[in-house]
């Protein structure tokens, strides 16, 4: 039997209620006092001049199963209207159980499981034009510098002035159009580096925070481009640029990185 406070009974229009009325007096042959209403009353109600109330219609609603309810308001009443609470918010409980009921049910049933993967097919591509929208609180900025207390002093301080740059700049909201654009924007108004620092920043912070896949793949980490030669230089050139080096101490420096290929930050280890 139906259970009245599953459903918003407010959303049922007097049509249709006539209609359940009809059915179980008729079907169920329920009589005034089963449903604690006066004779008088059930007769006004049978040729329309008085209304169904939201009280007599829950009685009415606990003699018939749901698909008896399902059959009687037909197009008058929404589906989803039928597993709404009495607050105006969706009944998830409700819809958990049918759920449930379709998943099992869709294992004996070859088509209504290909209809159930149609309907999510179709859902999936409707989910990707959802907008992902955060409004940022200093309340996620705490967690995220919960989040990275095990890094360095420099590197936490670094990703939460970058952090805070952005979010600044962005209004404290946070959505894939806004990252993308504000990055673009980044690079070509105040540099390459400073779109990396802040990039990478946005990344961490979405990743290990928001942990939202559409918002960490909306943008790139910017990777500046490395100063590179032209052309390399000629055994001549070097030699003539270590002629004019004046310091004896600089100019060995020199001859040594050019004869053996190391960087100025490499570490030489004597030889054993």
């Amino acid at each position: 039997m139906v259970d009245p406070s599953k459903v918003d009974i407010s959303k049922i229009p007097q049509e249709a209620r006539y209609q359940i009325f009809e059915y179980v007096r008729r079907e169920k042959r329920v009589k005034p006092r089963d449903v604690g209403v006066s004779p008088s009353y059930f007769y006004k109600i049978r040729r329309k001049e008085k209304p169904v109330s939201d009280r007599l219609l829950a009685k009415l609603l606990e003699f018939l199963s749901l698909d008896e309810l399902r059959e009687l308001i037909g197009p008058t009443v929404k589906a989803r209207e039928l597993i709404i609470t009495k607050n105006g918010h969706l009944d998830y409980t409700t819809i958990a159980e049918i759920l449930k009921i379709i998943e099992e049910e869709s294992r004996k049933d070859p088509f209504l499981k290909s209809l159930i993967i149609d309907v999510a097919r179709k859902w999936i591509e409707e989910a990707r034009d959802l907008v992902h929208t955060y409004t940022i609180k200093p309340e996620h900025v705490k967690k995220f510098k919960k989040l990275i207390a095990d890094r360095s002093k420099d590197t936490i301080d670094q990703h939460l002035r970058y952090l805070n740059k952005a979010l600044k700049d962005l209004n404290w909201e946070l959505s894939p159009d806004k990252l993308s654009e504000y990055i673009i924007e980044l690079k070509s108004e105040e540099g390459e580096h400073v779109a990396r620092h802040v990039s990478k920043a946005l990344k961490l912070f979405i990743k290990l925070v928001l942990k939202d896949p559409v918002l960490y793949n909306s943008f790139k980490v910017i990777r500046p481009k490395e100063l590179s030669l032209k052309e390399l230089l000629t055994l001549g050139q070097v030699r003539e640029i270590a002629r004019r080096i004046a310091h004896l101490g600089a100019k060995a420096y020199f001859v040594l990185l050019a004869e053996t290929g190391l960087r100025p930050g490499d570490s030489i280890r004597p030889y054993s």
